[in-house]
Order: structure tokens, then sequence, then C-alpha cells
């Protein structure tokens, strides 16, 4: 997974399918600043094929707040839709 920068307003991640069928999950991203404060909190819905990785992008519902962003957290666990 990569961060939002000032440049690059959206997270990178990575969803894992390992079931036999293709299926469509939703993964949550909080968006933190060097305090460790939530600046935004979003998610995505991926479609998966079976027993594959899929990439996505969770943009900031602001770009002008990409600036504040130090780090973020991914959900372990991305549910089911």
């Amino acid at each position: 997974m990569s961060c939002a920068t000032k440049d690059k307003p959206y997270a990178t991640i990575e969803v894992t399918n390992i079931d036999d069928r293709a299926g469509s999950f939703y993964a949550d991203v909080t968006f933190l600043d060097a305090n460790g404060d939530t600046v935004d909190a979003r998610g995505v819905a991926v479609r998966v094929d079976a027993r594959s990785v899929a990439t996505a992008k969770v943009q900031l519902t602001d770009e002008a707040t990409a600036a504040e962003v130090d780090h973020c957290e991914a959900s372990p666990l991305a549910s089911a839709e």
C-alpha cells in the first residue's frame, strides 16, 4: 500500500481474494496526520477475480487536505459486498 501525498491525493491498496470465485469487497483506509489524528476516512468497493489480487485507489474527500496526511492505515480485512 502507498499513502496519499501532496502530489498524489489518494492511497493505493491491494485486496486479495482467496475464494474460488470472483467477488466484490469493500476496503477502508484512514488518512492520519503526524499526531495520529484522522484527516479523512474513506472506503472503496473493489472487484477481485478468484484467487487473485486487485489494486485500487482510495481518494481523499478533499484533495487540499493531502498535505496534512502523514500516514495511512488500511483495514486488514475487506468485507464482502
